[in-house]
C-alpha cells in the first residue's frame, strides 16, 4: 500500500513539473501579441483541419504509402491532444486555485481600493488585513466557495457531458476540501516563519519591510486564533433558549427566606 501511494505521489509530481514546465515555457519564450502569434494560430488551426480532413478522408485506403504519410501528418496532433489530456486534470485543478484564492481576496482587495480613495491606508496595515481576512475567509466560507467554483468552473459548463462534470466535481470537491485548505495555509505560514526566522537571524527581511514581515506573522497570529476557535466552538454546547430558560428560572426562583417570613406574617 505504501509503495503505491509513493508511486502515485511521484508521478503526480511528476506531472505537475511538466505542467509547470510547459507554462514557463508558453510564457517565457512565446510571444502572445502581435502579428507573429495571429499567424501562428491561423498556421496551426490550418494544419489541424487539414491532418484531420485528410486523415478522415483517406482513412480507409490501401496505399501503404498514404498510410504511412497520414500517419506522420497526424502525429503531432495526436501527441497534442494526448498531452492535453495528461495535463487536463492539473489545468483543471491550478484554474480552481485560481478562483478559490480569488473569492478569499477579491472583497477585501475592492473595500481597501475604496477607503484608499478617501484616505490613505499604510501597506503595513493593507498587508495585515489582506493575510487575515483572506485565511479567514478561505476557512470560514469554504462550503460557499466551494460551491462557486463547482458551479461556474470552465470545465463545469452545460455543453459538456454530465459524467464528465461530475468527475471534475469530484476532483475539486476532494482536492479543496477544508482540511486540504487549512492545510496549505498552515504550510504557507510555517514557510515563512522558517525564512522570517532565518532572515531576522541574519539581520535581514523577507518582503524588503521589517514591519511588513511583522504584520504577516501577526496575521497568522489572527487566523490562528480564528482558527482555534472555529474547533473548539464545537465543544462548547451553550444554547440561547437552554441558557434564557436557566436565567427565568434563576429569577422566578423563589427565596425560602421569604417564605418563612409570609408565612410568620
Amino acid at each position: 500500500m505504501k509503495n503505491k501511494e509513493i508511486n502515485a505521489l511521484v508521478f503526480l509530481l511528476l506531472g505537475f513539473a511538466v505542467f509547470c514546465l510547459i507554462m514557463y515555457g508558453l510564457v517565457k519564450y512565446i510571444d502572445f501579441s502581435g502579428a507573429k502569434m495571429a499567424l501562428a494560430l491561423i498556421a496551426f488551426f490550418t494544419y489541424s483541419f487539414l491532418a484531420l480532413w485528410i486523415g478522415n478522408k483517406f482513412n480507409n485506403t490501401r496505399n501503404k504509402f498514404f498510410k504511412i504519410f497520414i500517419f506522420v501528418l497526424s502525429t503531432p496532433i495526436a501527441a497534442l491532444i494526448l498531452l492535453l489530456k495528461l495535463l487536463g486534470p492539473f489545468m483543471i485543478i491550478s484554474m480552481g486555485f485560481i478562483m478559490y484564492l480569488f473569492c478569499s481576496i477579491s472583497m477585501q482587495v475592492v473595500i481597501i481600493y475604496i477607503i484608499n480613495g478617501i484616505k490613505e491606508i499604510p501597506i503595513e496595515m493593507t498587508t495585515f488585513i489582506l493575510f487575515s481576512s483572506s485565511s479567514i475567509i478561505a476557512v470560514a466560507f469554504h462550503q460557499n466557495i466551494l460551491n462557486f467554483i463547482n458551479k461556474y468552473h470552465p470545465a463545469v459548463q452545460k455543453g459538456y457531458l454530465v459524467e464528465q462534470n461530475k468527475k471534475v466535481v469530484d476532483l475539486i470537491k476532494y482536492l479543496f476540501n477544508i482540511n486540504n485548505v487549512r492545510f496549505v495555509i498552515y504550510l504557507l505560514y510555517f514557510i515563512f516563519i522558517i525564512v522570517f526566522s532565518i532572515k531576522t537571524l541574519d539581520n535581514r527581511t523577507v518582503l524588503n519591510n521589517e514591519i511588513i514581515d511583522y504584520a504577516v506573522m501577526q496575521a497568522f497570529l489572527v487566523f490562528l486564533a480564528f482558527d482555534n476557535i472555529r474547533i473548539n466552538s464545537k465543544e462548547v454546547k451553550i444554547l440561547a433558549s437552554k441558557l434564557l430558560e436557566k436565567f427565568i428560572l434563576v429569577i422566578l426562583v423563589d427565596n425560602p427566606e421569604d417564605k418563612d417570613l409570609d408565612k410568620s406574617n
